[in-house]
């Protein structure tokens, strides 16, 4: 079954296929975020971990897919873990085991097994312009 995580301020929906799931929207502090959140400027959910990684302005938390609760530990600085994409994220998606995050005119092909930046390219790089 594949879910999509639809964000827009502080409120999210899970939308299976065309389908909202029952119960949408919710407010992200259910998630486990604090109060002071609030918005969401970034999620990727890692198929290889089961995780999900939320990006609010310069840090980030990691939700846990089977517990549904947040990982201890979090917040983190982006800048600790994901060296080289810089302070701030505007969206980030998973192709091919590579993480590619956007900031601005740019975007950064990441590995996440090497913890480093593959290539920098134009964030229009895949609309072939």
């Amino acid at each position: 079954m594949l879910l999509l995580l639809l964000l827009t301020g502080n409120h999210f929906w899970v939308i299976n296929g065309y389908q909202v799931l029952p119960g949408y929207p919710k407010n992200i502090n259910t998630l486990g975020f604090p109060r002071s959140v609030k918005k969401i400027d970034a999620a990727v959910s890692n198929k290889n971990t089961g995780k999900t990684d939320f990006f609010v302005g310069d840090k980030y938390w990691r939700y846990e897919e089977s517990s549904q609760s947040m990982e201890k530990g979090y917040p983190r600085q982006i800048t600790d873990d994901f060296p080289g994409i810089g302070e701030r994220v505007d969206a980030v998606f998973q192709h091919n085991g590579f993480f590619y995050f956007f900031h601005g005119s740019k975007q950064w092909e990441f590995d996440p097994k090497s913890k480093r930046v593959i290539r920098v390219m134009k964030s229009n790089s895949w609309f072939n312009c």
